[in-house]
């Protein structure tokens, strides 16, 4: 194989750029996909091409590290990950991955990600752009949480904590906080909240509470933009509706 120098090929085609056919294609990350274009792994019409913004329509034959790539149906799910789950394909310490709940299927991966220690709502799916997209911090993509924690707080932290706080030098975005339940019984009392980000930092709700001298019991995400948990089973998983899918791409270049 040789590798392609000529620019004016990506321009003389109708289609749509390299990374983003086989990103769409679902057999890798989009981050190696790009690492794969730049080392020469990738040929296109048996040229080797490094350039991820190259031009490529459904007539080309495309190989990615030896392997022909084909298109695939677009799979859509919503999965409720039970605590005690990571949150990737793959543990070292083969600790359970949310792809044990996927045997059989076609490779699915996590839009985005929720703790070890966290439960609740993962949109699963094998369209790599609509997961770039999703996972783009300016979109702002709304993810709803029930939390529930170890003390009632007052309004007034309350109101602290929406505004967004200090963590580690970096202020959290505005986020919406609603009560749901205050319980006090004797010497304990908890509190569950209702709580609406846009950011996606690692453990923000829990620090968050740290701060304020609460701990999280427990964290379950309830909705991811227009697809909410529901009644789903702790552990199992749906195929996301047309309306769902659309409303997933709604709003987004």
């Amino acid at each position: 194989m040789k590798e392609s120098s000529d620019s004016q090929a990506k321009t003389d085609k109708k289609g749509q750029t390299l990374l983003k056919y086989l990103t769409g294609c679902g057999i890798e990350s989009r981050r190696k996909l790009l690492a794969a274009i730049m080392e020469g792994k990738v040929s296109v019409n048996r040229q080797i091409i490094r350039e991820s913004g190259y031009t490529v329509s459904e007539k080309d034959v495309i190989y990615y590290k030896g392997k022909r790539v084909e298109k695939q149906e677009l799979l859509y799910f919503a999965f409720n990950k039970p605590i005690r789950v990571i949150t990737t394909l793959y543990d070292s310490r083969r600790r359970k991955t949310v792809a044990d709940f996927f045997r059989g299927l076609p490779r699915v991966v996590p839009v985005g990600r929720l703790d070890y220690m966290s439960s609740g709502l993962l949109i699963m799916t094998n369209d790599g752009a609509l997961m770039h997209k999703l996972m783009h911090p300016k979109y702002e993509i709304e993810k709803e949480y029930l939390v529930k924690i170890d003390k009632i707080l007052p309004n007034d932290i309350i109101k602290y904590l929406a505004g967004g706080i200090e963590l580690d030098g970096d202020k959290t975005a505005p986020c919406k906080i609603v009560v749901k339940s205050r319980i006090k019984d004797g010497k304990h009392s908890s509190m569950s909240v209702f709580m609406t980000l846009h950011e996606g930092k690692n453990r923000e709700i829990r620090r968050m509470m740290e701060k304020v001298g609460a701990k999280v019991l427990s964290l379950k995400r309830i909705r991811y933009k227009n697809v909410f948990l529901g009644n789903l089973p702790e552990g199992s998983y749906r195929k996301l509706t047309k309306h769902e899918i659309y409303g997933l791409r709604n709003d987004l270049p």
